[in-house]
């Protein structure tokens, strides 16, 4: 009998203020796939107007350096890359419409970890290429004046720099806490109907 008062104690102690409604589960599954599918269409469409604004200098600007032709193929690069990683997002966010709870949390699960492989690789290398190549695309209209030269160089370095350690650790961040946001209610949701 001791058993059973003492389930019943912990029954009538149990906090379920803590535990999210299901309506607020499905509303942020809902929520934060409708973000994903805008943030990735977004970017595809930023990403093909520069493509066709770099193309356009490509072809248009009549540039006598070849520096300046390599900058705008690693400006191309990233602008790809940007491109081809949003692509893949897109159709992975869009299969899991269809998904359960638990799948939806694996999911969430396995984009955590893409997260990451993301953030060391891919970003990295986009943002390296797209860095070099606009400092070497920025040498041709400023390397006969060494003031302007200088003025160009340090703005460009220090507007990468704020990039880098700043506004990517932000944006880093902030969705890795939105991730574990989202995460974090549908394992309590799927522990709570597996308790049950």
């Amino acid at each position: 009998m001791h058993d059973l008062s003492d389930i019943q104690n912990t029954w009538f102690t149990a906090k379920v203020n803590a535990l999210p409604k299901a309506s607020e589960v499905v509303k942020t599954i809902k929520r934060y796939r409708a973000k994903q599918i805008m943030k990735s269409t977004f970017l595809i469409l930023l990403s093909l107007v520069l493509a066709m604004v770099m193309i356009y200098v490509v072809f248009f600007y009549q540039s006598n350096m070849l520096i300046t032709r390599i900058g705008e193929i690693l400006m191309l690069t990233a602008i790809f890359i940007l491109i081809s990683a949003n692509a893949v997002s897109l159709t992975r966010i869009s299969r899991s419409k269809n998904y359960s709870n638990n799948e939806f949390l694996n999911y969430l699960k396995q984009e955590q970890q893409r997260l990451l492989s993301f953030q060391k690789r891919t970003q990295a290398t986009g943002f390296v290429l797209s860095s070099a190549g606009l400092l070497l695309y920025l040498f041709e209209g400023v390397y006969r004046q060494p003031g302007l030269m200088i003025v160009t160089y340090v703005f460009a370095i220090l507007f990468i720099l704020v990039c880098w350690f700043i506004v990517r650790p932000a944006a880093i961040k902030r969705k890795t806490k939105k991730l574990k946001q989202a995460i974090g209610k549908l394992e309590t949701l799927s522990d709570q109907l597996k308790n049950d």
